[in-house]
């Protein structure tokens, strides 16, 4: 599934595929060359958007297929923001394909998205008329960009009052299980019971509205969300009260 904005269309467009996936990025990138696009790819991770920016005004870059491996809004907006400084538009592929990803994409200067579950040759085509400029490629599917961002916004902000609503040793325990920790892990770390930290882990399900660790760990990243509690004032989760 894609949808998209408006194209706009570039003379003699300059293709840089940015993906975590060598494999992906060069077989797109060499697809690209086969159909007459000049293209480049790199598979460099972490992705930092202040590098990718100077890459594209070096190697005066006209488009961007950028890969997200996972659908988090903390990642996509610098990075497609980068690209917007450097003039290049920019075209997503996602592993993590939803509704929420994509209106998050487009209000962020991104021209499509396109779900990388698709058939290969099936997203490499529809991603060279993009490239091209090809106008009845709008037909896939277009959808006001109005109504997306009117659905994503009122989400995007009842996410961050939930995890602003999370106390300091809840804002602990989250991001210990954003690095990948057992309970029993964090309770060995904060000098905690394993019952307690349940405890904390059931009032962050709770209140970010979700049912499992796995969830909350990604509504967590979407929303960029940091356990920033140290800069309020608050003790370690071992030592607050």
């Amino acid at each position: 599934m894609v949808r998209v904005l408006p194209d706009v269309t570039a003379a003699e467009p300059t293709v840089l595929v940015v993906d975590n996936q060598p494999l992906f990025a060069r077989t797109l990138a060499f697809a690209f060359r086969i159909l007459g696009v000049s293209s480049r790819w790199t598979a460099d991770t972490p992705l930092n958007a202040l590098r990718l920016a100077d890459q594209l005004r070096q190697d005066d870059i006209s488009v961007v297929v950028l890969g997200l491996p996972v659908a988090e809004d903390f990642i996509c907006r610098p990075l497609i923001e980068a690209c917007g400084a450097a003039h290049a538009r920019v075209l997503i592929v996602t592993e993590s394909y939803d509704d929420e990803l994509e209106a998050g994409a487009l209000l962020a200067g991104a021209v499509a998205v396109f779900d990388k579950a698709r058939p290969f040759d099936d997203l490499a085509r529809d991603l060279f008329q993009m490239v091209v400029g090809d106008a009845t490629h709008r037909e896939l599917r277009p959808r006001d960009l109005a109504a997306q961002v009117t659905e994503h916004l009122p989400r995007a902000s009842a996410r961050r009052g939930a995890l602003e609503s999370l106390s300091p040793r809840e804002s602990e325990v989250l991001r210990s299980l954003m690095e990948g920790k057992t309970v029993d892990e964090i309770a060995v770390g904060a000098a905690l019971s394993v019952a307690t930290v349940r405890s904390h882990v059931h009032a962050i399900l709770t209140k970010l509205g979700v049912n499992c660790q796995v969830a909350a760990v990604a509504t967590a990243r979407r929303g960029g969300w940091t356990a920033d509690w140290r800069l309020r004032g608050s003790q370690p989760i071992d030592q607050a009260g």
